[in-house]
């Protein structure tokens, strides 16, 4: 995608001011721009967590905005074709799979089922079996189960049970938790299946681990437990988080291990449809520190910070 930019600040802007406007992005954006929006949409995404509604509206603006750029590089390489766009493929197809794009998904599945060489290895084998691995079903999750537990090589067996925690299926991730306390997967594996489900679950994930503290714990090295379980909750947009936090840290932290749970802020916002947020901060104590507050570019004479 040898092409110039005709404006990309005013695209930036836009998609961090209003994730679904209508207006335009050009068609002649370079591959590192539609890495940034990429990215972008991805970060917006995560606020509608609990919002169905909301997760609809972006995922079409996603698939509209995406999804001809897909088609214009395609799923296979190109002859002469530059090194940024094998990068730009992979994360488009990454990105309009976790937002669930029809053609992606069904592309996705069509490989997986068919044994298209694209997911026996190359480039794309990992994003594909990721799409894959979101949307699968009861069934699909079995099948990969019985991949898993059957593989011999421990790098490829340790990607599929990390597969089993990446669905979106809200059951099938609480299998893939029970399972991840079980023998089976092993210690590294069990863990990579905890974080694997707090990606899209970390209230899930979160919870699980506090019900089954001690036995999350044995499975995490010795100089990691203080962040592991804070950082199941990283994603999570509840703000109930906060007090879960800090009653972790006030009965299972010491004081000189708080630092990944010492702090906690909580944002509820209207955006992208209004113009508000809102942080909450809560620490054990008082508490001096920096806090940085970015004024975007496109914010109006009428941005304001409250305290």
């Amino acid at each position: 995608m040898d092409t110039k930019p005709s404006d990309i600040e005013a695209i930036i802007k836009d998609l961090e001011a209003q994730a679904m406007s209508r207006v335009t992005i050009p068609a002649d954006a370079t591959t590192d721009l539609w890495a940034r929006v990429t990215r972008i949409l991805t970060e917006i995404r995560d606020a509608y967590e609990n919002d169905a509604a909301g997760q609809e509206r972006l995922a079409r603006y996603a698939s509209a905005k995406l999804g001809p750029i897909l088609k214009r590089l395609t799923w296979a390489a190109i002859a002469g074709e530059k090194p940024k766009d094998a990068v730009l493929r992979a994360e488009l197809i990454g990105v309009l799979g976790e937002f669930g794009d029809p053609e992606v998904v069904a592309e996705a599945n069509r490989r997986y089922s068919v044994g298209d060489p694209s997911v026996k290895g190359g480039p794309l084998r990992a994003t594909i079996l990721k799409v894959v691995a979101q949307h699968v079903d009861a069934s699909g999750w079995e099948q990969l189960h019985a991949l898993a537990r059957d593989e011999k090589s421990p790098l490829v067996r340790a990607q599929f049970y990390t597969l089993l925690g990446n669905t979106f299926d809200k059951s099938l991730a609480q299998r893939a938790l029970e399972l991840a306390l079980t023998e089976e997967a092993g210690p590294t594996d069990s863990t990579q299946m905890v974080g694997a489900v707090a990606e899209r679950h970390p209230d899930l994930a979160y919870d699980f681990a506090i019900q089954n503290r001690e036995k999350v714990e044995s499975l995490v090295d010795v100089s990691s437990r203080s962040r592991f379980l804070p950082r199941l909750a990283s994603r999570s947009s509840d703000p109930a988080m906060i007090a879960k936090l800090e009653d972790y840290a006030q009965h299972h932290m010491t004081p000189q291990s708080r630092k990944s749970a010492d702090v906690t802020i909580a944002t509820d916002t209207t955006f992208p449809e209004g113009d508000s947020a809102t942080l909450k901060i809560a620490t054990p104590k008082a508490k001096r520190f920096t806090l940085a507050l970015r004024r975007p570019s496109w914010a109006g004479t009428g941005f304001t910070i409250k305290v």
